[in-house]
C-alpha cells in the first residue's frame, strides 16, 4: 500500500533503508514479516523520528536517553568554563540553560508527557534539571533538588512540561476549554492577499499624520482604554475641519481583554461604519503604534485584523491610516480616549472574547501555584525556605547566587554544624565556644558579629529578624557585605 502510494506520488522507497516497527504493549505477540518490492523489511524496537525516539511500547525510554545524552554533552562542555570562584555567571549559565537545555527537553513534550505519570521516568528528569541547578548557583552537591530550584529561580521540569502541554491542548482542542477567547486563525480561514484593499500609512516614523497629500473628507479618530481592569473602546468622526463630531461610538469589552484588542476593535468599528454609510477619502488616527502594524501585515493569523480586511475588500476609495502621539493634545485623540474610558461603564459588553495571552498567563499561575505547594510540603530545603518561603518572593528578588551567597542561603557551606556531618569539623562554634556554629547562630546570635549585625539591622531598617525580607529590595546588597564579612572570619580562622 505504501509502495503504490509512492508509485502514485512519484515517491521511489529504498526497502533497504525502510525499517518498520510493531507498536504494542503485550508480552507475547508474533512478529510480522513485512515486505515491499520483494525485500523483507527489517523490524526495529525504537526509531527516531522528527528528533523524536518512539519504542515499540511507547514508554519513551529511550527518548529520555537521548534527551539526557545530549543535554549531559553540553553541561559536560560548559562545565570546564566555570568553577566556584571562575568563569561564566550565574546570568550566563542560566540563559543557557533557558534558552538551550531546557528547550531541547521540553521538545514535542505534549506528545510523551505520559512519562510524568510514572515516578522513575520524572525522576530522571529532575535529576538532570538538578544538575544544571547546582552548576549555575554553585552550590555543594548535597544540596537538594527542591532548594537548588528555588535558589536557581527555574521553575521543574515536570511543571513546565505539564504547562506547554495544557497550551497545546488549549490552541489545538478550544472545545476542551472553559469559555472562549480569540485564537489564531488558521491559514485556510484566511483572506486571500490579493483581495485585501490596500492603504497608506503615516506618521509611524516621523510622527508627522498630515504627511498624506491626499484631501480627506473625514478624520476618524480611535483609541481604546482599560481603567481599573474595564475595557472599553471608542471612535469618533469629524468632517473636514469642522470641531463637532459627526459620529460617536462606544463599546465595551469583556474584563480579560487587553488594550491591543481594544484598539484593533475601535479601528474595525471605525472600517464598518466607513463602508455602512459609503464614506470616501477617510483618514483613520490612532495612537497605537502596534494595532496600525497589525494591519499592516497582510499575513497577519489575528482574527480581528482578519474581519477588518474582509470589511474593506473591494473598497475603492482613499483611505489611509496616520498615527498620532497619545495625550499630545490632539483634539480629536483627546475625545476618542475620553469616550473610550467612558465605555469601560457601559452594562452590555460587544466583544467577549479575550487574549489567548490569558490562557498562558491562568496557565502559569497554574504552573506557580503549584511550584508553591510542592515547595510547602518539600521536606528538605528547610533553611532556604526561611529566606524564601513563597515562590514570589524568590521571583521578586535579584538576587544572583554564588559560590558564597549560595551557602548562606543552602545552609550547605563552611560552617561547623555542615562540617560535622562528615566528620571535618567540631560542630561547636570556635568564636564563641558556646553553641553549635549553625547558619542561624552566626546570622542571629554569634557575639563575633555583634558589630556587622547590627550596622546591617540599622541601615535595612529591619526590626525583627525575619530573614525572609533579607534578600528583597534595598535590603539585598546589605545583606551581601553583612554574610561577605562573615564567611571571610570563617575562611580566616
Amino acid at each position: 500500500m505504501i509502495s503504490d502510494w509512492g508509485t502514485y506520488n512519484d515517491l521511489v522507497f529504498n526497502p533497504v533503508k525502510t525499517k518498520c516497527m510493531l507498536v504494542t504493549k503485550r508480552r507475547k505477540f508474533n512478529l510480522p514479516q513485512i515486505i515491499m518490492n520483494g525485500h523483507l523489511l527489517s523490524l526495529v524496537s525504537s526509531m527516531k523520528i522528527l528528533g523524536l525516539v518512539i519504542d515499540s511500547k511507547l514508554t519513551w525510554n529511550g527518548h529520555i536517553d537521548f534527551v539526557e545524552s545530549k543535554a549531559l554533552k553540553i553541561y559536560n562542555f560548559i562545565k570546564r568554563k566555570f568553577g566556584s570562584r571562575w568563569g561564566l555567571s550565574y546570568d550566563v549559565l542560566r540563559t543557557v540553560y533557558l534558552q538551550a537545555i531546557e528547550p531541547m527537553i521540553l521538545y514535542a513534550c505534549p506528545v510523551w508527557r505520559s512519562v510524568l505519570c510514572n515516578v522513575t521516568k520524572r525522576n530522571r528528569l529532575l535529576s538532570l534539571q538538578r544538575r544544571f541547578a547546582i552548576g549555575m548557583i554553585r552550590a555543594y552537591r548535597t544540596v537538594s533538588l527542591e532548594a537548588s530550584l528555588v535558589i536557581a529561580n527555574i521553575v521543574p521540569i515536570d511543571l513546565k512540561i505539564q504547562y506547554w502541554s495544557e497550551v497545546f491542548d488549549a490552541k489545538n482542542y478550544p472545545s476542551l476549554m472553559f469559555g472562549s477567547y480569540q485564537l489564531p486563525l488558521n491559514y485556510a480561514d484566511t483572506i486571500h492577499p490579493a483581495l485585501i484593499t490596500s492603504f497608506d500609512v503615516h506618521g509611524i516614523d516621523d510622527g508627522n499624520m498630515e504627511f498624506c497629500c491626499a484631501s480627506h473628507n473625514y478624520y476618524i479618530f480611535t483609541d481604546g482604554s482599560k481603567i481599573d481592569g474595564l475595557v472599553g473602546a471608542s471612535f469618533v468622526a469629524f468632517y473636514r475641519n469642522d470641531c463637532r463630531p459627526v459620529a460617536v461610538q462606544s463599546f465595551r469589552l469583556a474584563d480579560q481583554c487587553t488594550v491591543f484588542q481594544a484598539e484593533i476593535l475601535a479601528i474595525k468599528k471605525a472600517f464598518e461604519w466607513i463602508v455602512a454609510n459609503n464614506i470616501v477619502d477617510v483618514q483613520i488616527i490612532s495612537d497605537s503604534k502596534s494595532a496600525i502594524q497589525s494591519i499592516c501585515k497582510i499575513y497577519s493569523y489575528n482574527r480581528i485584523v482578519q474581519e477588518i480586511f474582509r470589511t474593506i475588500a473591494g473598497y475603492c476609495n482613499h483611505l489611509c491610516l496616520a498615527w498620532t502621539r497619545s495625550h499630545s493634545g490632539n483634539y480629536g485623540n483627546d475625545l476618542a480616549d475620553f469616550y473610550a474610558k467612558k465605555a469601560t461603564l457601559l452594562p452590555i459588553i460587544d466583544y467577549d472574547q479575550p487574549s489567548f495571552t490569558n490562557v498562558y498567563r491562568n496557565f502559569q499561575s497554574n504552573m506557580y501555584g503549584n511550584w508553591q505547594q510542592s515547595w510547602d510540603v518539600a521536606m528538605n530545603g528547610r533553611i532556604t525556605k526561611m529566606f524564601f518561603p513563597t515562590i514570589q518572593s524568590r521571583l521578586k528578588s535579584k538576587l544572583q547566587p554564588n559560590f558564597v551567597v549560595t551557602q548562606f542561603v543552602s545552609n550547605h557551606g563552611k560552617f561547623g554544624e555542615y562540617l560535622s556531618r562528615f566528620g571535618q569539623n567540631n560542630s561547636s562554634c570556635s568564636f564563641c565556644l558556646s553553641s553549635m556554629q549553625s547558619l542561624l547562630h552566626l546570622l542571629l546570635e554569634c557575639p563575633a558579629f555583634n558589630l556587622e549585625r547590627s550596622r546591617f539591622m540599622i541601615n535595612a531598617k529591619f526590626n525583627n529578624v525575619d530573614v525572609s525580607a533579607w534578600l528583597q529590595d534595598e535590603a539585598l546588597p546589605l545583606f551581601l557585605v553583612y554574610i561577605n564579612f562573615i564567611y571571610s572570619s570563617l575562611i580566616m580562622q
